[in-house]
């Protein structure tokens, strides 16, 4: 019997794949460090409430805020064109605001009981207070984005959230539709999901003064991003392991969606 077959199989430590992700997107927003922590600060204000039942639950969510990929990749996208503006810290925080407000409704749709290793916000208030607190959310969101100079972000994050909604609504009609073209998938998750990525690379670029062909490129490579981070969500869904994960699995197979895997 040879060495190889010997050997017993390697098995990384449940936290690898994430410790590896830390460590990559670590590397990856080094240029934008600084900016991101502005975000993050002006994300967390925001999130706030004179009432206190009110401001215990936007306190909950803010855990809800992961990685930050959009408003990072806006950032991104806004140094890689040139200067990092105050728009574009503002366009952050609006970024990582719908996105919460998008996790808050998907979890109502979904019926999910954990987010983030944490009981979800629907689980915990019931469906009726969370689809107000995500409304809420992504009111505040587009009343911030009408600080910037100009009104371009107000209305692209509009538009992007306009075809997040034809997504979702689309998933929903085609629920346990397993013949679904493939084409037909990815029309749905670029609404749902790549959408605002690709809306965030594009105005970040924009607002450092790129031109349109640049900006296009930028919405593109969002639009791929999101495209794949989506997919990669949909097998996590039938394959990962909730304790590692975070969040409720299984929930597209529960609830007849037709994903790529």
């Amino acid at each position: 019997m040879s060495p190889e077959q010997n050997s017993a199989p390697v098995t990384p430590p449940p936290d690898a794949a994430a410790q590896a992700a830390k460590v990559i997107l670590t590397r990856l927003y080094a240029p934008i460090l600084s900016e991101l922590k502005q975000v993050e600060d002006m994300y967390r204000a925001e999130l706030s409430s004179d009432d206190p039942y009110i401001a215990n639950l936007l306190e909950y969510i803010e855990d809800y805020s992961g990685k930050k990929l959009r408003p990072a990749l806006l950032l991104l996208a806004g140094k890689a064109c040139g200067e990092i503006t105050k728009d574009h810290i503002v366009l952050g925080v609006v970024a990582e605001m719908l996105h919460t407000a998008t996790l808050v409704h998907d979890d109502i749709l979904d019926d999910a009981l954990l987010r983030r290793k944490r009981t979800s916000i629907n689980a915990l208030a019931g469906n009726e207070v969370s689809v107000l607190l995500g409304d809420h959310i992504f009111s505040h969101a587009f009343e911030i984005s009408l600080n910037c100079e100009t009104p371009v972000g107000a209305r692209e994050f509009s538009r992007a959230m306009a075809r997040t909604c034809f997504g979702e609504i689309m998933q929903v009609h085609n629920r346990n539709n397993f013949e679904l073209p493939e084409t037909k998938y990815f029309e749905i998750i670029e609404g749902k999901t790549a959408e605002l990525y690709a809306t965030s690379a594009m105005l970040g670029a924009h607002y450092s003064g790129a031109d349109e062909t640049t900006c296009q490129a930028f919405y593109s490579y969002g639009m791929n991003l999101g495209r794949a981070f989506q997919i990669m969500d949909d097998l996590l869904d039938l394959l990962g392991e909730e304790a590692l994960v975070g969040k409720t699995l299984g929930s597209d197979v529960d609830k007849g969606k037709p994903t790529l895997p």
